[in-house]
């Protein structure tokens, strides 16, 4: 018996230091069930490990006991520190893991409620789950209302009574339940009193409630009014621009498949050019919008206009019945233009070219139409300018014609396909002949002789001109130089070529490569153009020169 007293007196003591250890560490754990089992399970273990070593007793009461006790003193010891220690670091591991979600849940709640968009979640019951910052002060809403557990009902009658919501809650609350119900993705933007403009999606979740994000998009939105406006609006006069023209010609060649007509009118500014070159672009461009602003008063609800590019108008008119409806639309606008503008404190006069194709009667395809209207411009050009054509099929052959000539005409300054013709000027007081002016043919190869009235236009307006001048000018020298010494030569020269920059060069290098002299040179209505080489590039206006032959 003194054994087991001496056991009793050993359990009094080393298992207390163990309880002790074990009160501490239960007072400090949190409450989680998993850990709770773990350590019930070491529990376990180290009673059946102490079971073991009892039921082995019998074993060893006939051996040495002071021996067993002490190794039963020591497994006990063992196995309780083993304990310990393993309850101590599952503590610390808790500790960490509480720790770390704590400081992912902060980081959570700090992304959150730092976003830009408004974040809610709803149960099935339509209760919020959780709500961030930026949702109740993109509102202006109380945080007593905004909570978890708040029904989405009393939410938006919340925002209803503080002026952030301007529809009937009960109906949006509706619409929204059931694209819930229904599994719905739904955007939606929603206008607020205030004129903010919000970005409404609502994902549905899995068991029955949805998450909602409210994004603020008024800038975004009025970024893309601008760049939906800059794609279809000139930037100068704030009128349509070519495409959105195009877009509203489609339509209305559409509308004409119900019987509806209506008038496509090509504008050409006569002196824009000239206000450009003279005055600068300061001063052409606040014509311009001058008479944009004219022109829109002019139209107002009778068709649609838009600019198409430097001084090119076009204008739509609809509800046209018979061509005096587009003649009366015409007047107006010429009496317009002609009105004198004031820009950059100078006064301007301009008039204006139209052309005018009728739909569906001069084509129902879009680009046919323009082209239509554009060939009817070209002919108002032609007869003088300051005046309008309507659109008849043989303005398409003659324009055929002129492009078949604009190739013919390359095809001559390559091949040689040119002559000069002269004219004597005779004095009629000696009845000697004094001068012979060059006069250009076009002797094609197919065609025959064509006369200058035919082809001077089309170079002109091809720019041909001033290839066929410099021929021209530079044979001409060199033919006279072989004539009588008191014999001059006339050449004409075109407007078109008096605006290039080397006419004056051109004059010099002919004069210089046949041996003539320019010396008493007869200049017709205007300035010498030689002046341009040494007097800064005076514009001459002459019409042709005459030279000297070198005595």
């Amino acid at each position: 018996m003194p054994g087991l007293g001496h056991r009793k007196s050993d359990e009094a003591s080393t298992p207390h230091g163990l309880r002790r250890a074990a009160a501490k560490l239960i007072s400090a754990l949190p409450n989680a069930p998993i850990l709770w089992l773990i350590i019930a399970g070491l529990v376990s273990i180290a009673v059946m490990a102490a079971g073991v070593l009892i039921a082995n007793e019998a074993r060893y009461r006939s051996h040495d006991h002071a021996e067993w006790r002490e190794r039963i003193e020591l497994l006990v010891t063992v196995a309780g520190l083993a304990t310990l220690v393993i309850a101590l670091s599952l503590l610390f591991a808790v500790r960490a893991f509480a720790r770390l979600h704590r400081s992912a849940r902060h980081h959570l709640d700090t992304a959150l409620n730092n976003i830009t968009q408004g974040l809610m979640q709803y149960d099935s019951v339509a209760r919020i789950v959780w709500c961030n910052q930026r949702y109740v002060e993109m509102y202006g809403l109380s945080l007593d209302v905004i909570r978890p557990g708040a029904l989405f009902r009393d939410v938006m009658e919340h925002r209803k009574a503080t002026g952030s919501f301007a529809g009937d809650p009960i109906k949006f609350c509706a619409t929204v339940l059931k694209n819930v119900s229904e599994k719905r993705l739904t955007h939606t933007v929603l206008a607020t009193p205030s004129g903010r403009l919000i970005q409404i999606v609502n994902q549905p979740l899995n068991d029955g409630g949805w998450v909602t994000t409210h994004e603020d998009v008024t800038d975004l939105k009025r970024s893309e009014q601008q760049v939906e406006h800059l794609a279809h609006y000139d930037v100068l006069t704030g009128l349509p621009n070519c495409a959105l023209f195009r877009e509203r010609l489609a339509a209305e060649i559409g509308r004409t498949e119900h019987g509806e007509k209506f008038a496509l009118l090509y504008l050409d500014i006569d002196e824009f050019k000239d206000i450009n070159d003279s005055l600068g672009h300061p001063v052409g461009d606040e014509f311009l919008r001058q008479l944009a602003e004219r022109l829109r008063v002019c139209v107002s609800e009778a068709g649609f206009i838009a600019r198409l590019g430097g001084d090119e108008f076009a204008i739509i008119q609809t509800s046209v019945q018979e061509p005096l409806d587009v003649e009366a639309l015409v007047n107006r606008v010429h009496a317009a233009i002609r009105e004198p503008f004031h820009c950059g404190g100078h006064q301007l006069s301009a008039d204006a070219s139209i052309g005018i194709a009728m739909a569906p009667a001069d084509g129902n395809d879009l680009d046919q139409l323009i082209k239509n209207a554009d060939l009817a411009m070209y002919e108002a050009k032609s007869s003088g300018r300051r005046a309008f054509r309507f659109f008849v099929p043989r303005m398409d052959a003659v324009a055929k014609a002129r492009r078949e000539m604009a190739i013919d005409l390359r095809a001559a300054i390559s091949n040689g396909e040119f002559e000069l013709h002269y004219q004597p000027i005779v004095d009629i007081r000696d009845h000697t002949i004094g001068a012979c002016e060059a006069l250009i043919r076009w002797r094609h190869p197919e065609k025959g002789m064509i006369s200058p009235v035919d082809f001077i236009p089309v170079a002109e307006d091809t720019g041909l001109i001033n290839e066929i001048g410099a021929w021209v000018l530079a044979t001409a020298c060199e033919e006279a130089a072989t004539w009588p010494n008191h014999v001059k030569v006339a050449v004409n020269v075109s407007p078109v070529q008096f605006k290039s920059q080397t006419l004056a060069l051109r004059v010099i290098q002919a004069l210089a490569a046949s041996g003539l002299s320019a010396g008493t040179g007869d200049y017709r209505g205007g300035a010498d153009p030689r002046r341009r080489c040494g007097a800064g590039g005076a514009a001459p206006a002459a019409r042709d020169w005459r030279a000297d032959r070198a005595g």
